[in-house]
């Protein structure tokens, strides 16, 4: 793992608490009981951008719960894999975005699991 000094960076978040958008997801590993939204992500400078997807983290569950964790998952579209992760924080690889350019990332979430928390959040984060 690798700790960036963010001093000076620029960030910008999107929250999502209690979602309870129907199940419209459609991965293999998830589908018919997952939440998919479509997040867009535009930078007016060309720079990398560190995306990161959250959810709550495993410690926030008691221990009976914390192995029955679904999977959740994000995607740029366009790329040639699809990000997993059970729960807590998943940062992408750095992606070079164009000055203006903008990139889309469907996020799928499973809040199937009795007890779980449906809350969410993107950060975006860059010089």
């Amino acid at each position: 793992m690798i700790s960036y000094d963010t001093t000076g960076w620029f960030y910008d978040r999107f929250l999502m608490l209690d979602d309870q958008s129907g199940p419209n997801g459609s991965w293999q590993w998830c589908g018919a009981t997952c939440t998919r939204h479509i997040m867009q992500i535009e930078s007016s400078v060309q720079q990398d951008v560190f995306v990161t997807a959250h959810t709550w983290e495993a410690r926030t569950y008691p221990n009976e719960c914390k192995n029955k964790n679904k999977t959740h998952s994000i995607y740029l579209l366009g790329a040639s894999s699809i990000d997993t992760f059970e729960q807590g924080t998943h940062s992408m690889k750095a992606q070079l975005f164009k000055a203006g350019e903008k990139k889309q990332y469907v996020l799928e979430f499973d809040w199937s699991r009795e007890g779980i928390t449906p809350d969410w959040s993107v950060t975006a984060w860059a010089e």
